[in-house]
């Protein structure tokens, strides 16, 4: 797996921020970039990156705000910031992933299916993202390193408040040699003339895993949706950081694996795909 998906949709959303959460992002570009490209880089730890995205993600971002809030980190802010986005992304585009995986990837010239597992589909997203939006900058996305005072202040946020969301210690050397030296995946695309991974014709797909309701977005539509609802993410993190205002659950119920964590009735069934 690589990072293109995460990092095109972080950078195409600095373009359209309110100037406080702007001028942090701005101040601490590569904390926001090693957010984006989320827990993914903490798999040399082992179970720490599972973890992250099975658990309850309103307390991730509850804890870490909290925790901000106290240390008045910038560096921190903008990192969680990048994380909002790959939540984001995951959260939403994760059932569109799976639903594909579990019924068949359509054929863009006929109306066949073929079974492709969800790996695959997910690196054929993101080898079309570097493809379509990404031209020249691959090379420059791949050398990406932070700062060193960058990674250790990060470190700092997960050894004292993402190990409160996951219920275990985690050391801050450890999380900081992996953010030190993010491991990037193989390029691959998977038969990317015949199926259509980006789901051009617009066909209908289940927004959460474990509810019921659908959007017929394409992948296009749909990054074009999640840049409205990051916006107000973001705005809402800002807050909770500044004047310390609880977050708001109803955000965060769907896990980073779009499995809806909340009882269904509490869920706007109008469209969880584009909608909080």
């Amino acid at each position: 797996m690589t990072y293109y998906t995460y990092l095109y949709f972080a950078e195409k959303l600095r373009d359209s921020l309110p100037y406080a959460p702007a001028a942090v992002v701005k101040l601490y570009h590569d904390a926001y970039l090693l957010g984006a490209m989320g827990a993914d880089v903490l798999a040399p730890l082992g179970r720490t990156a599972a973890e992250i995205d099975v658990i309850d993600a309103y307390e991730l971002f509850e804890q870490t705000a909290a925790y901000i809030y106290e240390s008045g980190s910038k560096c921190q802010l903008a990192y969680m910031l990048g994380m909002l986005t790959h939540y984001l992304l995951d959260s939403r585009i994760n059932p569109y992933l799976y639903y594909f995986a579990e019924t068949g990837v359509p054929h863009y010239f006929d109306d066949d299916k073929e079974i492709v597992p969800y790996e695959d589909i997910r690196a054929s997203v993101d080898y079309y993202i570097s493809q379509a939006h990404l031209d020249g900058k691959k090379e420059e996305l791949r050398a990406f390193r932070a700062r060193k005072d960058v990674v250790e202040d990060i470190g700092k946020l997960y050894e004292r408040a993402v190990c409160r969301a996951v219920g275990h210690i985690l050391p801050a050397k450890e999380v900081d040699k992996c953010l030190s030296e993010p491991k990037w995946g193989e390029d691959r695309g998977v038969k990317m003339e015949e199926l259509d991974y980006t789901n051009r014709e617009c066909r209908t797909w289940k927004t959460v895993r474990g509810g019921e309701w659908t959007s017929n977005l394409s992948l296009e539509a749909l990054l074009g949706k999640l840049e409205t609802l990051a916006i107000k993410m973001f705005d809402d993190y800002m807050a909770r950081v500044r004047s310390g205002i609880e977050l708001n659950k109803m955000a965060f119920q769907v896990n980073h694996l779009g499995v809806l964590a909340a009882p269904k009735s509490r869920l706007n069934p109008s469209r969880a795909a584009d909608s909080n």
